[in-house]
């Protein structure tokens, strides 16, 4: 395993983060993740392209990518930042396009819906219980990349 890349469960390398969703919060996730000590590759989706451009102008990702398709591919990690009705229908166009070792994760604040999907969508690859605590509300193009801090489990 690489010493410059995240490791989860020291199973899976993480080299490639796809956010789907790449406002406030996909935004400052992403900041995060690039101003992190790894070198990670952060590709960004957004349905709304002005969003996706201004997410790559202020640096929240490294590549952005108008395909949805795309932007997951070759993912090692997705994380769904997308309006909580949106994340079915997200994980319904991903799931035959992410391979079996990939982790789908979303930000959503409602979980019992989206889980009940993805255990049927995904089979076992989504992580439901993650809560994302919100410890600095700014809009772009003031975001700080340590505002979100990560919690899993509960």
């Amino acid at each position: 395993m690489s010493e410059t890349a995240v490791s989860i469960c020291a199973e899976r390398t993480i080299n490639k983060v796809a956010i789907l969703g790449v406002g406030l919060i996909g935004g400052s996730i992403g900041a995060a993740l690039r101003h992190s000590q790894y070198p990670l590759e952060v590709v960004g989706w957004d349905k709304e392209l002005d969003t996706l451009d201004l997410a790559a102008e202020v640096g929240c990702i490294d590549h952005p990518n108008a395909s949805l398709l795309d932007a997951v591919r070759d993912a090692d990690l997705i994380i769904i930042s997308t309006p909580v009705s949106a994340t079915v229908s997200i994980l319904e166009l991903i799931a035959n396009e992410i391979g079996r070792d990939v982790a789908v994760t979303d930000v959503g604040s409602t979980k019992q819906r989206i889980c009940s999907h993805a255990d049927i969508i995904l089979r076992g690859q989504f992580v439901g219980d993650i809560q994302w605590q919100d410890q600095k509300s700014e809009e772009y193009p003031h975001l700080v990349p340590t505002c979100l801090t990560v919690q899993i489990g509960s």
